[in-house]
């Protein structure tokens, strides 16, 4: 890892299904050497069980206390907590066909596995809710959670550019 300034950045990486948020966060803790918090992995039990509403607490509680992580997760139920904790909100914003994309091809490349950034258990799966989801997420949710980033000062990123700048922008600050 890169040695960074010490800045205790506190990084929500937010976007449809397949926009990369994972690898984002990843990316993040690679060029910023801090943590990557992948909220599926937390959230979900195996075989995709979720996890009971006061552990989830507690469990997100103990991940926001940390002193510097990027988190990828949309879990619109949580946000406002979340946004608390945060002094970065990334919205990553590719088109629909891009999103379906790449949720294929995650799923041909972790098929019959579970992905590094999913809980333990969590075999790589593509059912019709799943793509039904990632369909309605740009006109149904993607409006609900830009309501509740619409204060935050969040930035948009569209572009593998976009986020290149972004990093070398606050790397150099």
């Amino acid at each position: 890892m890169k040695e960074s300034k010490k800045i205790n950045y506190k990084i929500l990486v937010l976007g449809p299904p397949g926009s990369g948020k994972s690898t984002l966060a990843v990316k993040l803790s690679q060029e910023l050497n801090i943590e990557a918090i992948h909220l599926d992995k937390y959230y979900w039990r195996p075989n995709w069980v979720e996890t009971d509403k006061t552990e989830w607490k507690n469990i997100l509680e103990q991940l926001l206390s940390k002193k510097s992580w990027a988190m990828d997760g949309n879990y619109i139920f949580c946000i406002e907590e979340r946004l608390k904790h945060a002094n970065k909100i990334i919205y990553l914003d590719i088109p629909l066909w891009k999103s379906l994309y790449r949720i294929i091809h995650r799923w041909i490349k972790y098929r019959k596995q579970t992905r590094p950034d999913m809980g333990e258990g969590c075999i790589e799966k593509l059912d019709l809710e799943f793509i039904w989801w990632a369909i309605k997420f740009p006109f149904i949710y993607k409006r609900k959670l830009m309501n509740m980033i619409s204060n935050s000062g969040y930035v948009t990123l569209k572009s593998n550019k976009d986020i290149n700048n972004w990093i070398s922008i606050i790397q150099n600050n």
